[in-house]
């Protein structure tokens, strides 16, 4: 009886494992197609994008020009390869855009928005980065 009931749960484990094969699959696909866009962090929202840094910083530039920031500086470090923007919105939030060469044509793009020394709005810098990739695929 032991040596049956064995060889039924080796069958069901194998059948159970067989039915999440193609979920896993598909999920991986998923997670693939998902690495290219926006994620939280714990500041704000960062995604690497397919631009050349100088396109992400025109973007960048151009959606914080719709946006009605105030542009307060700007900054280049590592050769070039890293950028930063800084500026005030409307409402008095402080936006920061950080800008990492990765290669030849792709770009990590970060936003940050602060409402005061240690509160975050997340929301706010997901949109901001959306319109930067979102410009970026209507070019």
């Amino acid at each position: 009886m032991s040596r049956k009931f064995s060889e039924i749960t080796k069958w069901i484990m194998v059948l159970a494992m067989a039915g999440t094969v193609p979920a896993c699959a598909a999920a991986a696909a998923a997670g693939a197609g998902a690495a290219t866009g926006v994620y939280l962090t714990s500041r704000g929202a960062k995604s690497l994008v397919p631009m050349s840094l100088d396109d992400a910083v025109a973007r960048s530039r151009a959606v914080l020009t719709q946006l009605n920031v105030t542009m307060k500086d700007s900054e280049t470090n590592d050769q070039g390869d890293e950028r930063e923007l800084h500026g005030t919105t409307p409402d008095g939030l402080d936006i920061g855009i950080q800008l990492d060469r990765q290669d030849a044509q792709s770009t990590n793009i970060e936003v940050t928005t602060k409402k005061n020394l240690v509160d975050y709005d997340k929301d706010y810098s997901q949109m901001v980065l959306r319109k930067i990739i979102e410009q970026d695929q209507q070019s």
